[in-house]
């Protein structure tokens, strides 16, 4: 519908609406999986938000603008938008701190758990919104259950395991169930593996069944 709205209406009055219109055609695109125009969308949307001076929406949409790339397997021009983003907002805490999570998102889906855990110590995790605190303590978690520390690993799942549900964040789950599961043999962790097992969630952090 967005799309044959703006290829009909080359003279739309209302100027200052595109920008939000293209994070729209960006997260649709980016839900159905077609990234190459999901990238399209939101670099039009930055360009038109630093028009009009947004620095904040500018910056948030860098956000989408780094999962785009990395679900398009561009995991090198990612971490230079997030090394670029870091520098730039620095005064916007919350966003700012986003693009560590981000950072930690790219490294943990290479597998470089090390990288990780050293951006880790650079967050103060009271410090970050609900999401970003959710998605660090799923990598502290799931890191700390590759070191055999159960507990810590157990309370910090526990912690964003509800959010997840919420959020049907489906295939971070599975990995987190198991996770549980190799810890505590618990077979209500198997049973609410084979549950979500083919179910189609929404994208967050794994992006391949690890």
């Amino acid at each position: 519908m967005l799309e044959g709205f703006i290829n009909t209406h080359d003279n739309f009055i209302y100027v200052r609406a595109m920008p939000h219109i293209y994070m729209s055609l960006n997260i649709a695109c980016y839900n159905i999986g077609d990234y190459e125009k999901s990238i399209k969308y939101i670099k039009k949307a930055i360009l038109l938000f630093n028009y009009f001076e947004d620095e904040y929406y500018a910056g948030r949409c860098h956000l989408n603008y780094i999962n785009s790339l990395r679900y398009s397997g561009n995991l090198d021009k990612a971490l230079e938008i997030v090394n670029r983003c870091k520098n730039k907002y620095k005064k916007y805490n919350k966003l700012y701190l986003s693009f560590f999570i981000q950072e930690m998102i790219l490294y943990f889906n290479i597998g470089n758990y090390n990288k990780v855990m050293e951006i880790s110590n650079e967050i103060e995790a009271h410090q970050l919104s609900e999401m970003s605190e959710h998605n660090y303590e799923f990598m502290i978690g799931h890191i700390k259950y590759l070191h055999n520390d159960f507990n810590g690993a157990y309370g910090l799942f526990k912690k964003c395991e509800k959010y997840f549900l919420t959020q049907y964040y489906y295939r971070d789950l599975l990995l987190l169930y198991d996770d549980l599961y190799n810890m505590t043999k618990d077979i209500s962790y198997k049973a609410k593996q084979n549950e979500i097992m083919n179910k189609n969630g929404r994208k967050n952090i794994v992006m391949v069944q690890q």
